[in-house]
């Protein structure tokens, strides 16, 4: 019980590498959904995030997310001449909460575990028409949103310029719910520590 008591003491203790943190960052993500006939489409993600590391090895992050507006369209002919064409826009933006796991291999260059959750807000728009000879005969659209709770794990690296200034990339991968089917992300930070 002891060594459990004291390994815990530890690994909370914080140390010179502890206080907070915040950086912005602008990934691409690959999004795929379950909207029309299937969605996967690269957009550009925003990101704001603010953390605490506790130590050298252990840091919280919290953050919130939006990603760009993602497309598909679908058309079918049907009745000689007439076309029915359907377009899905999607997007999802939302908080998220990840603890990181902190693997320092040097003093300037660590590399990075990061697991969490994201609450998003995703919204899926169709649009479908009825055209014949390119002239739109009828048109219809809806639009839904629902939220979501998706898990989410992902890996990096990070790199010490100073003490106040560390540059990051990692590589995110969440599993979807409801209409979206996973999403990842491809990111590149530089992190302003307090």
């Amino acid at each position: 019980m002891k060594p459990a008591i004291l390994a815990l003491l530890l690994l909370f203790s914080a140390g010179v590498h502890a206080g907070p943190y915040i950086y912005g960052t602008g990934s691409s993500a690959q999004i795929k959904a379950n909207v029309g006939d299937g969605l996967s489409e690269s957009t550009r993600t925003l990101s704001i995030v603010g953390g605490y590391r506790f130590n050298k090895y252990l840091a919280a992050e919290v953050d919130y997310l939006q990603t760009g507006r993602v497309h598909s369209q679908d058309s079918d002919r049907f009745q000689g001449s007439n076309t029915l064409i359907g377009t899905h826009l999607f997007d999802a933006q939302g908080v998220g909460l990840s603890a990181i796991g902190i693997w320092p291999v040097s003093e300037r260059f660590s590399f990075l575990g990061k697991i969490g959750a994201r609450y998003l807000e995703l919204t899926h728009t169709s649009q479908i028409a009825v055209a014949s000879d390119n002239v739109v005969l009828r048109e219809s659209s809806s639009t839904s949103t629902e939220q979501v709770l998706v898990p989410s794990i992902g890996v990096g690296a990070e790199f010490s310029a100073a003490r106040e200034v560390q540059f990051r990339a990692m590589l995110e991968q969440a599993k979807g719910r409801g209409t979206l089917d996973s999403m990842r992300l491809i990111s590149l930070s530089i992190v302003f520590s307090f």
